[in-house]
């Protein structure tokens, strides 16, 4: 248990630095460009990416463009990574979606 609290209050301290929200209108190259580097030179244990609806398209884009150039990190995803509805239905209920990518160090948990 005091792990865990520990876990959690790393993420809160950190949460400016360890977790993004991703928006629709983001570029997924560039927030992709900006975790890798974050990465690579802080080396953080764990980087929670969030979206929601329409974000989340850019969220799976940015999380593959991550999982193809880090090797030192994993990838778990919670929520609408199986997502498929077509046009119609995907306005409405895409919107009530929510997706979070949880980025860890291997071999840290």
């Amino acid at each position: 248990m005091q792990d865990l609290v520990a876990d959690i209050e790393g993420i809160f301290n950190n949460i400016d630095r360890d977790y993004r929200f991703i928006q629709s209108k983001d570029d997924p190259k560039r927030v992709a460009a900006d975790v890798i580097s974050y990465l690579k030179g802080s080396l953080p244990e764990l980087i929670i990416l969030v979206s929601k609806g329409s974000a989340i398209r850019t969220c799976r884009k940015i999380i593959s463009t991550i999982e193809k150039e880090v090797v030192d990190y994993e990838v778990e995803v919670a929520g609408a990574d199986d997502l498929e509805l077509s046009e119609e239905e995907s306005t409405q209920a895409q919107e009530k979606q929510e997706y979070i990518a949880f980025i860890r160090r291997r071999g840290t948990g």
